[in-house]
């Protein structure tokens, strides 16, 4: 059966949404009328269901923060903010339900552990009401999810002014083994995409979001499919694709979020600590020719780049 929802998360979020200040509302009552032990069991039930609830919405949002492919910068930071906003929410909702459970079965009647746990159930309530105010923002405000034509992503002025033996966009590229091209500019969180005409092109192609010894960058195989998400620090996810004789290759570093896409579609998603400012561009490890089409980076530049990089062809 066809739907209009583009994923399952706004179907199941108004389960936690609904449930967890009910949930609250209940255990007020069942502190008030604790002769009636039929509330008490009625709202550690209402937890333990909220609680699942919110696990099976947070699952379903990271599926659907998967599914809306490239956004720029400033939304992917959004979108990894509410994705943080509702991780600390779960946790809270996990604990007051599992300890709600506990004092139901094995405190009966017993007021400390439930007045304590209330409380901590407001707190939740608010942490979750939080994070559903993000994920408001970014269908109302951002328009995540919304059918309609993709955000323009803003072109780097630096790229037109690579280092010498490095080459602009727009032009013929050749490869014998490593090569590196990279902007003129370090950046801390940034997005980055390139769009290449592969033409004869044989081995590794990929964007880099910062530049370093071991380099963090989203890089695909021309041969076989195979794609690796890396930081500076190391390899955090793989995965496969099928790029076309022109793809779209990017990535983002936002905070400790990362991901790899091609032709707008998610295809790793992996998470470790932020980046320092690096310097991206374009890397390729084969033979043959590209034509790089664009070269186009967004994000914060806090600084200028290090000389000590180099940037040129290796």
């Amino acid at each position: 059966m066809e739907t209009a929802l583009p994923n399952l998360h706004p179907a199941v979020i108004h389960l936690p949404l609904a449930l967890v200040p009910l949930a609250v509302v209940l255990d007020l009552f069942a502190l008030v009328k604790r002769d009636h032990p039929f509330f008490d069991r009625l709202a550690a039930a209402t937890w333990v269901i909220g609680a699942v609830g919110t696990l099976a919405a947070w699952l379903a949002g990271r599926e659907a923060a998967d599914s809306v492919g490239l956004l720029p910068a400033e939304v992917s930071e959004a979108v990894h903010g509410h994705a943080d906003a509702a991780q600390l929410a779960l946790i809270a909702i996990g604990v007051v339900a599992l300890g709600r459970a506990a004092a139901s079965w094995k405190a009966p009647g017993v007021v400390w552990p439930r007045a304590a746990l209330l409380v901590g159930g407001m707190g939740a309530t608010v942490l979750l009401m939080l994070a559903a105010d993000q994920g408001g923002a970014l269908v109302y405000q951002h328009g995540v999810a919304v059918d309609r034509p993709a955000a323009e992503v803003q072109e780097c002025p630096a790229c037109e002014t690579f280092a010498a033996g490095e080459v602009p966009a727009g032009s013929w590229i050749e490869a014998e083994g490593e090569r590196v091209l990279l902007v003129g500019e370090a950046f801390s969180d940034v997005q980055v995409s390139a769009t290449v005409e592969l033409h004869d092109f044989a081995g590794r192609i990929g964007v880099v979001h910062h530049w370093a010894d071991t380099p963090g960058a989203f890089v695909i195989d021309t041969r076989d499919g195979s794609a690796v998400l890396s930081a500076t620090s190391g390899e955090l996810h793989t995965g496969s694709a099928e790029p076309g004789r022109t793809v779209e290759l990017a990535t983002s570093a936002l905070g400790t979020h990362y991901k790899g896409y091609v032709d707008g579609e998610v295809i790793t998603h992996g998470h470790t600590d932020a980046e320092a400012p690096g310097r991206p561009g374009l890397w390729l490890d084969g033979t043959g020719r590209i034509r790089l089409v664009s070269l186009e980076v967004e994000g914060e530049s806090p600084a200028p780049a290090d000389d000590g990089h180099g940037g040129h062809a290796h």
